[in-house]
């Protein structure tokens, strides 16, 4: 079994030995399937396999959000982003979104701190614009006259 909480791109493999589980978190983590939110506990060591650099001897599991595997719309493996689009609530648990929300959150991270470092302040500015949306466009009136001049009015 392996595990990914969204924060890089690499599973952490979960070694799982029958004789050191209880018998019903055994048979719990042998039903687990695809996309099951679990909660593990152990002690991370180097991992002796190649191609992966730690694991998990898990010491408990606990099964917190069953999952179908046969019936979890996304596969362990790879997924078109066309299937994607239909599946907006469920775009979050792939390896590729993963990575472009990383890939944001470094880059958002980098600009505000180079502006944060040169002396500028992050503001949220009020957006004005000339759209009319639900009406709230009748709400309240920008100018540059001053109100309490009312313009000359030409004869004519």
């Amino acid at each position: 079994m392996s595990i990914n909480d969204g924060s890089c791109q690499a599973n952490l493999q979960l070694v799982l030995e029958k004789d050191k589980l209880d018998p019903a978190a055994w048979e719990a983590a042998k039903g687990a399937g695809n996309g099951a939110a679990v909660r593990v506990a152990g002690a991370l060591k180097l991992s002796p396999k190649e191609g992966q650099q730690w694991e998990l001897p898990v010491g408990s599991i606990e099964i917190v959000g069953p999952s179908d595997g046969g019936s979890y719309p996304i596969p362990p493996a790879k997924i078109n982003l066309e299937t994607l689009r239909g599946l907006t609530h469920m775009r979050p648990r792939t390896g590729v979104m993963g990575a472009v929300m990383r890939v944001r959150n470094a880059l958002a991270y980098a600009t505000h701190t180079f502006f944060q470092q040169a002396g500028f302040m992050y503001v949220h500015a009020p957006l004005i614009t000339g759209a009319d949306c639900e009406g709230a466009g009748e709400m309240f009136q920008v100018t540059t006259l001053d109100l309490a001049k009312p313009l000359p009015q030409s004869a004519g």
